[in-house]
């Protein structure tokens, strides 16, 4: 839903819109220092650290690092520095299925079962291969449960992954509709294993990184030292860098466990449009999108009215994206080892200064001071969409803004009416009032683009504003949650450590940690509810007839897992 703009703030938003950064129509290679001059902006503004590269018919335009490969050391990023790339491994996965299917070892239309007779009687003995590819095999995502969350700096096997879901139902009939499942390409990467008769890791090495002379470019194993690799960095509380949780990249194997460089990337993209490892029909069949936008381990959209091929790919402390404008021959690949950086929206602009359009260069914005009273004015839920809602609401001194499914982010002000969001100070949020002087709408500026939203009345968005604001307990209320909580295991190994959830309290204030997590504040919003400021950390305790807590329900990513308490917390 959307208004028409109020006269009180047209004239800021005409102003805020009227000022991007434009290039004209110019030979790409021309505009390279701008694109260095966003790169460098972007790495003051945001604490980007990382690397980019930008290529046109082949020719790279620009190669170049960013901040810190590793903080201690005052190691540089490089060009030739090693990222770990989430889930753009998945492209790789998907073209060794495809050398498969070259090879008449593979059909797109197999069965799972056919290929690993272990799984005949699952729910997804019966997918293709073209379904897993696709994402529309309807099989659940194994990194959505709990404790696969919790464990992913622990070492799993395949096996074990696979384990977790293969009694669960169907999402949906397969072929039928769209879900992204990491669980898809793990099942992917089992098949190339067994139809190849090698690892995934000797196949690709073999077939796509030797022949490309992709030297810098493998399977991730934290346990093994990696010259030139990129340390992870992710941000407390406090937006301060510090190192991120060491995940097993056993945990995300075929769907997301390689690294690689920019420029070892840039020789994929070359072998991709020469068709140098694969076919041209099988690169052809990748790319042609199935549902969704999802092709074979690639998205296929539009944006500013050329088609893009893309992935990007996210794990803790990376965050990478890899676009491709194939019929203008531009390729933009942008690598992070702090996995808070807005890659794809840096990517996005990077593209805007190559096709000449409007883009927001990174800037660093310092706040005015304004009457705090007002925030109340602003407090509120705001229907921007059908089924989607943005929510202002006071914490302390502070005014915080998110988005349905959205962390918060804190709002400065700019001027009355008128905020810039902390992360990043391009994003404008701006009030609009009705004639009576009640704020009654608001509007996001993002990349010169207008989001507007109607504010929801008092009690519509009481909801809203309660879901999510703390409560106050005493200590004495607090004790009521203290002890040690048994979760329930999906990986019923003797090695395994135990799989538990330890809450204290410190003075008046409740910590929980969960194996495989570090530990995190949790704040009441009930007698029995508690969140991180993360929302997607959720605990729900049951009361005995005491009034002391005897049960629990932890969901993290959406999921839950049951737990009962068998001690206290020492």
């Amino acid at each position: 839903m959307t208004r028409p703009l109020r006269h009180s703030v047209l004239g800021v938003l005409i102003a805020l819109l009227a000022v991007p950064f434009f290039i004209g129509c110019r030979d790409i290679a021309d505009v390279r220092d701008d694109m260095d001059a966003y790169l460098t902006a972007a790495r003051d503004a945001w604490g980007f650290r990382g690397a980019a590269l930008i290529s046109h018919r082949g020719k790279v335009i620009l190669s170049s690092g960013y901040g810190s490969a590793d903080s201690e050391f005052a190691e540089p990023n490089r060009p030739s520095t090693r990222f770990y790339i989430g889930s753009i491994t998945k492209q790789f996965t998907a073209a060794a299925v495809m050398l498969l299917v070259e090879q008449d070892l593979l059909s797109l239309e197999d069965p799972v079962k056919n290929c690993l007779p272990q799984y005949a009687n699952t729910h997804f003995g019966e997918v293709t291969v073209h379904q897993l590819l696709s994402h529309t095999s309807g099989i659940p995502d194994y990194t959505e449960i709990p404790e696969i969350l919790l464990r992913r700096t622990s070492a799993m096997s395949p096996t074990e992954l696979l384990g977790t879901i293969d009694d669960k139902p169907l999402l949906f009939d397969p072929g039928m509709d769209f879900a992204y499942s990491n669980t898809n390409y793990l099942i992917l990467g089992a098949i190339v294993e067994k139809v190849a008769g090698q690892s995934y890791e000797a196949f690709l090495h073999r077939h796509i990184f030797n022949p490309l002379d992709m030297e810098n470019s493998g399977y991730g194993r934290r346990e093994v030292g990696m010259p030139d690799r990129a340390l992870g960095y992710t941000l407390d509380s406090t937006g301060s860098p510090v190192a991120a949780a060491r995940v097993d990249l056993s945990v995300l194997h075929t769907a997301g466990a390689l690294y690689s460089t920019v420029l070892d990337m840039h020789r994929w993209d070359s072998a991709l449009s020469n068709a140098s490892v694969l076919s041209p029909k099988s690169i052809k069949r990748m790319l042609t999108p199935v549902r969704e936008g999802y092709a074979y381990g690639w998205v296929v959209d539009t944006l500013f009215d050329r088609v893009r091929n893309y992935h990007g790919g996210f794990l803790d402390g990376f965050n990478t994206t890899f676009e491709r404008w194939v019929d203008e021959g531009l390729c933009i690949i942008v690598f992070s080892n702090g996995d808070e950086a807005p890659v794809k929206k840096m990517a996005r602009s990077l593209a805007a200064i190559a096709f000449g359009r409007p883009y927001d260069m990174p800037i660093t914005r310092e706040p005015t001071q304004i009457d705090t009273t007002l925030w109340a004015d602003y407090t509120g839920a705001y229907q921007m969409a059908p089924d989607y809602y943005r929510v202002v609401n006071r914490r302390g001194d502070s005014l915080v803004t998110w988005a349905t499914e959205d962390e918060p982010d804190a709002l400065l002000p700019m001027a009355p009416d008128t905020f810039f969001t902390a992360d990043d100070h391009t994003v404008m949020i701006t009030f609009g009032r009705d004639d009576a002087r009640k704020v009654d709408s608001i509007y996001r500026i993002e990349e010169h683009t207008l989001y507007g939203g109607v504010r929801l009345d008092s009690a519509q968005s009481e909801a809203f504003l309660l879901a999510e604001q703390p409560i106050q307990m005493d200590s004495a209320r607090l004790d009521r949650y203290v002890g040690l909580y048994q979760l329930q295991s999906l990986l019923p190994r003797e090695n395994w450590p135990a799989f538990t959830l330890r809450v204290q309290r410190r003075g008046e204030k409740l910590y929980a940690r969960t194996t495989g997590l570090d530990e995190v504040r949790v704040f009441p919003l009930s007698d029995t509810l508690f969140i991180h400021r993360t929302k997607d950390y959720r605990i729900q305790f049951t009361l005995d007839s005491t009034g002391q807590a005897a049960r629990c329900l932890l969901t993290l990513g959406g999921s839950s897992v049951h737990g009962w308490r068998i001690g206290n917390s020492e």
